[in-house]
């Protein structure tokens, strides 16, 4: 969107005022005013005309708030257009723009505003210089807009941030190599658990006897606990039958007492719960209603009575409402009466002021014909319209006269003016070779650039190739070589590490196996360490033994022959034969015989001899496994090897390789940054002579002569001096030319106001007699006499109408009155016996009252006989209910004996006494019979009453106290045997507990293994890290924001003055997360924001607000950027950058730049290329005394 006019119809101290922005080629318009010219209005206007006047504002000094008005045309990048007003109010604010100010839709603007804010509006658009600085500050404030889009641009490395902070919190929680500052680390808690298993293997181990004495311990202490508790068992089953035969006796008595009670009771049926209650409740209905009843009969005889002697009403209740209506109309014939003399004054006193007025006039003084001498209202209408159009058309002919005779003087004034001004040369050609120049920006800040660029670039090549571990070539050659890429080593690391794991799973399983078969071992051992153990193979081969010494025996001394070789072979004993049989059957015998005792220790053994023969066939397996899994390891590092064979490259492991992969790419990058940054010297060594071309050619336009050692920025500068200089000639002409031709167009229009003025009075004055004449005055009568005449006759006219309004009432009253005596005569008539005795026409009063007094006496009476009805009608009704409520109660108690089988005669309540009695007996009888169940442990009651038979409640008791006493000693028995099986469990359970050498070897080498695997993740992890922090890094230095790229550019050229100026932005991380801005000088060094100048800070935020600006105009509809005093801290040259770059803006959007400093002006005018417009600010008329300064500045 963009101004085409602006307009101050009626807003703070302006009225009608406008400011004329049109021109599609203008890229800055600077409008110039003094202080206290009213900018700040004009810029609080611009924002209130967009979005709206608030509610309560500080701009209605002079103009109340209904009469605030601000208007514009203003068109949109799609081509659209609209003049509009804006006033203050709830709603319908928007206006057309033309007089008749016709309401426009709510939402005329959304096409030209877009998605924007009044607060975005000001905070980016619509600026003073405290805006700037406090807007600047808050964009680098954390949370600011620049800050905040900097951590948005930067969200995509929240991720590789959170990973450093995982990583190193991983480290601390595994533990830091450089000291063990707390022992419960995971690394040196295995360490140390390590250490402990170690030397648990040296002081423990479990031996056989000591388990075999242990079991056999507990297996006594059961078996004697187990005793006691089946002779403790057996006793108190005992004691439990004598105590139920206790508990059941008396319970059985109750029994058979409560059932001889209901055999006498013989067929008696069985009545429901509450049966005598409802029956009471039957006989009291039926009592309560036959006592109403009779009630009832008696109240209906006394309203019967009352009804007969009520009076009944009078005939005069027919004309209740005509006495009602004589009563109402009684004040106002009172009132009528009492007004009829004052009536009478009145119309006397208006006659007499008639007299006299027409008098003063000079008429007859008879108020008759009055109506017909008052002249029309039209005529007095007419004369006082001419009185003020006559005095405003003679001060109008003296207004235009005195303007006509100073626009003469005026131009006379401006005629002298542009014959004294000097020809100026053309400075349009040369403009256009400085603004192509200018186009080109600051070359030598560029050429520098490019040249330390360079410089870097290549140092950062060599340093990155000297960080590349194993090459010796150049760079070149580098980017020549054909390298794997990373895909292909990622490959062959996973091919390599499955390779590798899969060895040292197969390795894990054999030290496995190994260890847990040298558990087997050291397990079997002890168990032999306690004697041969009997086992069924043991026993068999003891058994072989005896056969074959007594095959040997039975050959030689019973068959008389030699033994078979292998038999004596087998008995490997040169000595008796005998002796060796005899110690073979002996210990066959002792195997046998410990079989059963040793059960434990037999099975023990053969669960390890099964497990020792299943290891042995897996350590074969296994490490036939591991010779082909090592096989392939070997051909996946060949493979590995032949790979790198043709780079000249010795590899390392796949991920070291992946690393030097990723440097290579690095330096190749770093080699590509050098390239790129040759070619920008390049471009910028030919723009640099490009530009000096283009300004030489200026210079010598504009008659310069420059010396040939002369820089840009020195042509630079004496080119835009002379150029100014012609621009402002020529503009001083052109603006003397305009306001010559703007004064003589008034002068025209001032000659033809003063010519019309004059024939508007001569019109007036004709106008004048004829109004006189009808008004009753002379033709030539002033002004103030016909004000007296048009008094006088407005007077007449008054009184004349007050008299003929009194007269009219008067008639009135006296017909109403006299239509109210004949009504109350009738009525009183029509009443006769019955009315009042005096007669209508002696005391009207007096016989409207008593009429009333004889209504109210017929209404009471009425009202009597009318509540005698009601009464009587009730209490038959309560009679009827009284009796139908008597049948129903009888009707009930008849219902009731006959659901029980009751005669009529029948007396109910002792009936019903016998039958509660029965229902008792049988309630208790099944009592007693549940707690017999209960007492009797749920026996059967037949089994109870047999017990009972076979012994007497007091034996029972007697054989209970001897129990007792053996029960005693039972439980004392058995806790003393308790303790000692616990005691003897918990031996063996701490035997138990113990590991064995095997276990414990098993344990360290465990501890051992997962120190080994924290130690590797900790190497991992610090080689992660250190990778992370390059990356983020180098990505940092890559991903540049746009906002601080571009404002970094408009910023060197605010800020290029100074010997070490600052070149460029660059974001910072102080703690690799949070980012600050800071300006980079040309040496290289840093600036941060906190240490440059007051100016340079305001010349930063300037820039970030300018490159925000461009920003969103290149995504939103364009708006215009309006300021204020933004160069109050810049010297002149910073200015003249500033204004340059304000006017490059304006090439994306209207720039409108007010200011009060004549400088900012003057260097505005110089600047090249054209595209400027200056303006001066509007003054309002309390103002014009102080803006003469800059009326000589605008011409």
């Amino acid at each position: 969107m963009r101004f085409e006019r602006l307009l101050l119809e009626r807003y703070g101290a302006f009225e009608d005022a406008g400011l004329d922005f049109s021109g599609a080629d203008t890229r800055l318009h600077v409008v110039y005013g003094p202080n206290e010219a009213g900018k700040s209005t004009v810029l609080s206007g611009i924002t209130d005309l967009l979005f709206g006047i608030p509610h309560k504002s500080t701009y209605n000094f002079r103009h109340d708030y209904n009469r605030l008005r601000l208007g514009a045309e203003v068109t949109n990048a799609a081509g659209q257009s609209l003049a509009f007003k804006r006033r203050k109010a709830n709603s319908g604010t928007l206006l057309s723009l033309g007089s008749a100010e016709t309401a426009l839709p709510d939402g005329a603007l959304a096409p030209f505003l877009g998605s924007l804010s009044r607060e975005q509006f000001t905070r980016m658009f619509g600026l003073d210089h405290r805006r700037l600085r406090d807007g600047g500050e808050q964009m680098l404030r954390s949370g600011g807009d620049l800050a905040r889009s900097l951590f948005e641009a930067g969200s995509g490395l929240s991720g590789v941030g959170a990973a450093l902070q995982a990583i190193e919190a991983e480290i601390e929680a595994i533990g830091k190599l450089d000291g063990r500052a707390s022992k419960t680390k995971p690394l040196f808690a295995e360490i140390d658990a390590y250490t402990d298993a170690v030397q648990r293997v040296r002081r423990d181990g479990l031996k056989a006897d000591e388990w075999r004495r242990a079991e056999e311990v507990l297996g006594l202490a059961t078996s004697a606990r187990e005793g006691i508790d089946v002779a403790l068992t057996r006793l108190r089953q005992r004691r439990a039958g004598l105590e139920r035969i206790r508990r059941a006796a008396p319970v059985l008595a109750v029994i058979d007492t409560l059932t001889a009670e209901l055999a006498s009771f013989g067929d008696l049926p069985t009545l429901p719960n509450g049966f005598a209650e409802e029956w009471r409740g039957l006989e009291r209905r039926l009592r309560d209603a036959r006592l109403l009843l009779q009630a009832a009969e008696e109240d209906l005889d006394r309203r019967t009575s009352e009804l007969a002697q009520a009076p009944v009403a009078a005939t005069i209740l027919r004309h209740a409402d005509a006495i009602t209506a004589a009563h109402e109309q009684l004040g106002r014939y009172r009132k009528d009466v009492a007004d009829e003399p004052k009536l009478l004054r009145d119309i006397a006193n208006d006659e007499a002021l008639i007299r006299a007025k027409l008098n003063a006039l000079g008429l007859s003084a008879e108020p008759g014909p009055v109506a017909a001498l008052v002249p029309p209202q039209t005529v007095e209408v007419r004369v006082r319209g001419l009185m003020l159009q006559g005095e405003g058309a003679e001060a109008a002919a003296a207004a235009a006269s005195a303007a006509l005779a100073k626009v003469k003087a005026a131009y006379a004034h401006a005629g002298a003016a542009l014959a004294a001004l000097p020809d100026a040369a053309e400075p349009n050609a040369p403009a256009a070779l400085v603004d192509e120049a200018a186009r080109l920006g600051d070359v030598a800040a560029r050429h520098v650039k490019a040249l330390c660029d360079l410089a870097q670039a290549e140092r950062d090549l060599a340093e990155s190739l000297g960080r590349l571990p194993g090459w010796a070539g150049s760079a070149d050659a580098l980017a020549a070589c054909p390298l794997p890429d990373g895909d292909t080593v990622r490959l062959h690391e996973e091919s390599l590490r499955d390779a590798a794991n899969r060895v040292v799973a197969v390795e894990r399983r054999l030290a496995a196996s190994g260890d847990e078969a040298r558990r087997i071992d050291a397990e079997l051992a002890g168990l032999k360490a306690a004697g041969e153990v009997p086992s069924p193979a043991a026993v068999q081969a003891a058994r072989d033994l005896r056969d074959r010494g007594w095959r040997v025996i039975r050959a030689r001394h019973i068959e008389a022959r030699e033994p078979a070789e292998s038999d004596l072979a087998a008995l490997e004993c040169e000595g008796d034969p005998a002796a060796f049989f005899e110690n073979a059957l002996r210990r066959a015998d002792e195997l046998v015989d410990r079989r059963e005792s040793e059960a434990h220790r037999i099975a023990q053994f053969s669960r390890l001899a099964a497990d020792q023969a299943r290891l042995s066939a897996q350590t074969q397996a296994d490490e036939a496994t591991l010779a082909t899994e090592r096989a392939a390891l070997g051909a996946e590092e060949a493979r590995w090897e032949a790979l790198w064979r043709d780079c000249g490259v010795r590899p390392e492991t796949p991920g070291t390789m992946r690393a030097w992969l990723s440097r290579k790419d690095e330096t190749l990058r770093l080699l590509a940054r050098v390239r790129e940054a040759r070619s920008e010297r390049d471009d910028a060594e030919t723009t640099r002579d490009h530009a000096r071309r283009c300004l030489r050619r200026a210079a010598e336009a504009l008659g310069l002569r420059p010396s040939d050692e002369a820089t840009a920025a020195d042509l630079d500068r004496e080119v835009r001096q002379a150029l100014g200089e012609a621009t402002r000639g020529v503009q001083e002409r052109q603006a003397a030319a305009r306001a010559l031709a703007e004064i003589a167009e008034r002068m025209r229009g001032h000659e033809a106001a003063a010519e019309a003025a004059e024939r508007a009075v001569a019109t007036w004055r004709e106008q004048w007699s004829d109004a006189a004449v009808a008004l009753g005055l002379q033709p030539n009568a002033s002004r103030p006499e016909a004000e007296l005449a048009l008094s006088a006759w407005s007077e007449i006219r008054q009184r004349h109408a007050s008299k003929e309004q009194f007269v009219r009432r008067l008639s009135g009253i006296r017909r109403d009155n006299e239509a109210f005596r004949a009504e109350l005569a009738r009525l009183v008539d029509a009443l006769g016996p019955e009315g009042p005795s005096p007669t209508p026409g002696t005391d009207l009063e007096g016989t409207v009252l008593a009429l009333l007094a004889r209504l109210a006496d017929a209404r009471q009476a009425a009202a009597t006989h009318a509540r005698s009805v009601e009464d009587r009608r009730i209490a038959a009704d309560k009679l009827d209910a009284a009796r139908r409520e008597a049948e129903r109660a009888a009707e009930a108690c008849d219902a009731f004996r006959q659901a029980f089988g009751l005669s009529s005669d029948m007396d109910v309540l002792p009936f019903a006494e016998r039958a509660g009695a029965r229902a008792r007996a049988l309630q208790g009888l099944q009592e007693r019979r549940t707690a017999l169940a209960v007492a009797s442990d749920g026996i059967a009651e037949a089994a109870i009453r047999a017990e009972l038979s076979e012994t007497t409640p007091d034996a029972a008791a007697a054989e209970l106290a001897l129990l007792q006493g053996e029960e005693d000693r039972l439980v004392a028995e058995g806790q003393a045997a308790a303790q000692h099986e616990t005691s003897a469990r918990h031996a063996l359970e701490t035997l138990a507990g113990r590991e064995s050498v095997a276990a414990a070897a098993q344990r360290a080498r465990h501890h051992a293994q997962a120190a080994g695997m924290h130690l590797e993740r900790w190497l991992q992890l610090a080689t992660a890290k250190r990778l992370l922090e390059r990356a983020l890094e180098r990505y940092r230095t890559e991903n540049q924001h746009p906002l601080v790229r571009r404002g970094g550019e408009i910023f060197a050229a605010l800020a290029a003055t100074g010997e070490n100026p600052i070149v460029r932005l660059d974001v910072v991380y102080g703690d690799g997360t949070d980012p600050t801005l800071v300006g980079i000088r040309r040496d290289g060094s840093e600036c941060r924001v906190e240490g440059m100048s007051e100016g340079t800070r305001d010349q930063l935020y300037l820039a970030l607000r300018m490159a925000a600006v461009e920003q969103h105009v290149a995504e939103h509809e364009p708006m215009p950027f309006v300021a204020d005093d933004l160069f109050i801290t810049s010297d002149e040259d910073r200015v003249a950058a500033g204004l340059a770059a304000l006017a490059a803006l304006g090439c994306k959007t209207q720039v409108i730049l007010f200011t009060h400093h004549q400088h900012v002006a003057r260097l505005a005018s110089l600047l090249p290329g054209g595209g400027v417009r200056l303006h001066r600010l509007p003054i309002p008329r309390a103002l014009e005394e102080g803006a003469s300064h800059a009326d000589a500045l605008t011409g």
